[in-house]
């Protein structure tokens, strides 16, 4: 017998039951071992197997759901087979047309539901990225589908799962222009909120490495910037609670220090540091406990009463000085805008008392941020001196010691 009559009698078996384990694997070694180019050409040649060999390995898994598959004989032997799909999925783009074309969304969602194929699935669906995306989005349980695999790159242990669904998720946001956008009106709340901490931790790896270079579409991030806007000009009144407000500040601080696939000057805006500026006082009213200073937003204070993790408001006021350090670092009409939106002042009021120090990167934010809105910059040295010369002797010596001042 051939190669590819072997591959045939994989592809069009009545009853994978009878097929030998040697000879599935033996079509998986030359599925990973053919030329690209071989592959397409019998993937071509034989789409009608093809088609057929998709929906049997599919609606095969699907029966098997729900059922003792321990010590299950035909599934052991499915679980091989399934691998076959998964590396020609990964390998042959004509492949994954037909795929796309043959398989239904019922199907993608029941295969999650087998728990020990989760890290050959989830290198499947990384293989078909946005063209999966694309087919699928007008489906009305495509946003539970997307839910659950967030829900999976995010709790489960299995870590090369997870690094397959962050690379899927990363080919959306590069890709898909809308997908921010989409997935905000469509996903529930915590799976939005998961989104925004695997968009934080894919754009992390610009920091450690200099060969791959994590890029969100420029739709996406004015997306995460208008949705800051939204809340802040409507007096939180959208915002349910403060860690999606965190989480999305840590996201856009992340992206904004890199900016890889952003054009020239996509920070350079008055509007986004009038609205951490924003943030930033509320944090402060709410951070006093005096009652000397006015709460500027109820909405804001109500959410502040809501909070469970003591840390949180401290955090928010790091994630807000880590953004205006990225966004005006290189970019002196920033650094003009922060002075004229009176971001210097709150900027030094963190200094006071409580601490800005990142423990990971041993960074003390407060006294970063304001000596990067001040160099090279005469007009916010100017605004300093200004604000100096009101501050007390004990406040002064304060920031002297921290080097805010000199």
């Amino acid at each position: 017998m051939s190669q590819i009559d072997g591959v045939l009698k994989v592809f069009c078996s009545e009853d994978f039951a009878e097929l030998k384990k040697e000879e599935i694997n033996e079509v998986n070694k030359w599925i990973c071992t053919s030329n690209l180019s071989d592959l397409d050409y019998f993937v071509g040649k034989r789409r009608g197997e093809v088609r057929y060999f998709v929906n049997s390995i599919f609606n095969n898994l699907v029966a098997k759901h729900e059922s003792n598959l321990k010590d299950d004989y035909v599934y052991s032997k499915l679980k091989v087979i399934y691998r076959i799909f998964v590396n020609l999925s990964a390998r042959s783009e004509l492949f994954r047309e037909i795929c796309l074309r043959t398989l239904t969304l019922i199907h993608w969602s029941a295969i999650l539901q087998f728990i020990d194929l989760i890290p050959e699935t989830s290198y499947a669906i990384c293989s078909y990225g946005k063209e999966l995306y694309k087919e699928y989005l007008l489906e009305k349980k495509f946003s539970d589908f997307i839910g659950d695999l967030i829900v999976i790159c995010c709790k489960t242990s299995e870590r090369h799962a997870s690094s397959s669904l962050k690379a899927f998720f990363w080919k959306l946001l590069e890709g898909c222009p809308s997908f921010l956008s989409e997935s905000y009106h469509s996903l529930k709340k915590k799976h939005f909120i998961d989104l925004l901490v695997i968009i934080k931790e894919l754009t992390d790896i610009n920091y450690t490495t200099e060969s791959t270079h994590v890029i969100i579409h420029e739709n996406n991030v004015y997306f995460m910037l208008a949705l800051v806007e939204r809340w802040c000009f409507d007096d939180f009144k959208e915002a349910d609670d403060l860690y999606f407000l965190l989480i999305l500040i840590l996201s856009l601080g992340t992206v904004s220090l890199h900016k890889y696939g952003l054009k020239d000057g996509f920070f350079t805006n008055k509007t986004t540091l009038e609205n951490i500026k924003i943030i930033l006082t509320n944090v402060l009213c709410n951070e006093d406990k005096t009652g000397k200073v006015p709460i500027l937003s109820e909405k804001f204070r109500d959410l502040c009463c809501k909070v469970d993790e003591p840390a949180l408001l401290n955090d928010l006021k790091i994630g807000c000085l880590k953004l205006i350090t990225n966004i005006t670092v290189d970019n002196n009409e920033n650094k003009i805008y922060a002075g004229i939106c009176g971001l210097l002042a709150p900027v030094l009021q963190c200094s006071f008392n409580k601490t800005t120090l990142d423990n990971v990167l041993g960074k003390e934010w407060s006294v970063i941020c304001i000596k990067t809105l001040t160099e090279n910059c005469l007009e916010n040295q100017k605004i300093l001196m200004e604000i100096k010369d009101k501050l007390n002797n004990s406040v002064l010596e304060s920031l002297k010691e921290k080097t805010v001042l000199v």
